[in-house]
């Protein structure tokens, strides 16, 4: 069963929805050409407490409930979505330190994620780890005093090059030479030793900066340190999970407004002198993808409460991810080929989306991923 919404969690919404049509959607298409991305637009949602949807109101946060949070990604992704995949990084970047860090680390750092006057970025990925984090080489090795040192390189980070802070995952070694596991550690951005790489350039949510880090000689204490040694993989997959329902949300949010866009233009445009919208075969196809777009956004309210609830939702999550995915593609491409010719021209919002959509193929792991995790929860069923 999906929960009630409370009235703040309404009204929220209602606001994410107004905010992603008078200030998201009109600047989206520059944002993309030029690849900007909006710092003082970015703050305007943290000070909403969007930055901490699911933190208590006293502690800032939005006291949110994980359905209503998912919706309000649904509703900003429809004016762009570079800068609400920035929102969910911060979120799961928070998120992180409210459920691992010390009382210290919380009142360090927490507030300011909270208000946006530090972006945060979630830092897993490596040239040659990708789906599988377990062959991650960047390593923290133990020294004297309650020191690490950190050496290695990361890759294709979301929100790096212009977060503050980096909630970063990498192999642990310990003093006395034996393996540690995977532990985490928060880093800052001033750091010496860490160095920032600038923005690559991405096929799609380009309002989004992505890059690199390197480690040379990163020297922390142990109050960098996030949560136990070795816990790392599991604090990372925790925060990959959460992010997969919420790609539910993004997913539908995406389609849905491309639907409705190439729904206005069928209507306007003739050809054989009728409107594109009056053709039956025209009319079926999008009666199809208007069924898939629901049928995920079901499976997304489905998963988002099994977390309310306190249910497993791991192989929720990934069946939503694969699903939503694969849709919105689907959904994108459809609404792009309806515009004939005109799609062939850029930019256009439609190709615009369309690109956007890609991203919810990889992020957070790949649709095979997907297939791997639902398939191993359905043995280990029997």
């Amino acid at each position: 069963m999906i929960p009630q919404l409370q009235p703040n969690e309404i009204e929220l919404i209602d606001w994410a929805d107004e905010f992603a049509q008078q200030v998201l959607a009109p600047n989206a298409q520059q944002w993309d050409e030029e690849a900007h991305f909006p710092p003082e637009v970015f703050e305007q949602l943290c000070q909403r407490g969007l930055a901490a949807m699911l933190l208590p109101s006293d502690n800032g946060g939005a006291d949110l409930s994980y359905v209503a949070s998912v919706q309000i990604f649904e509703r900003l992704v429809r004016g762009d979505l570079g800068v609400p995949f920035a929102l969910l990084l911060q979120n799961n970047t928070l998120r992180s330190i409210w459920l691992h860090g010390t009382s210290e680390q919380k009142e360090r750092w927490v507030p300011r994620l909270v208000d946006g006057s530090l972006i945060g970025a979630y830092v897993i990925t490596e040239p040659d780890a990708g789906s599988d984090a377990g062959s991650m080489k960047s390593t923290a090795v133990s020294l004297a005093g309650d020191q690490w040192k950190l050496n290695g390189q990361k890759w294709l980070l979301s929100n790096s090059p212009v977060a503050d802070l980096f909630v970063t995952s990498v192999v642990t070694q310990l003093e006395n030479g034996e393996a540690g596991g995977i532990s985490t550690f928060v880093l800052e951005r001033d750091m010496a030793g860490l160095h920032v790489g600038q923005a690559s350039e991405t096929l799609g949510a380009r309002s989004l900066p992505v890059g690199d880090l390197h480690f040379e000689d990163l020297t922390v204490d142990d109050g960098h340190r996030l949560g136990e040694i070795g816990s790392g993989m599991r604090m990372a997959l925790d925060a990959v999970n959460f992010a997969r329902v919420v790609w539910g949300g993004i997913a539908v949010g995406i389609a849905e407004a491309a639907l409705e866009e190439i729904i206005e233009f069928l209507k306007e445009r003739e050809q054989f002198g009728r409107a594109i919208a009056d053709f039956q075969a025209v009319q079926f196809q999008l009666a199809d993808l208007a069924c898939k777009i629901e049928a995920v956004r079901s499976l997304t309210y489905r998963a988002a409460a099994a977390i309310d609830l306190g249910s497993r939702y791991i192989e929720l999550g990934a069946m939503c991810k694969k699903m939503a995915g694969e849709m919105v593609v689907e959904v994108t491409s459809a609404c792009h080929e309806l515009l004939g010719g005109r799609g062939y021209l850029v930019p256009h919002s439609l190709e615009r989306r369309m690109r956007d959509a890609r991203l919810a193929l990889v992020a957070d792991g790949t649709t095979n991923i997907q297939r791997l995790v639902i398939a191993r929860s359905l043995v280990g069923r029997r």
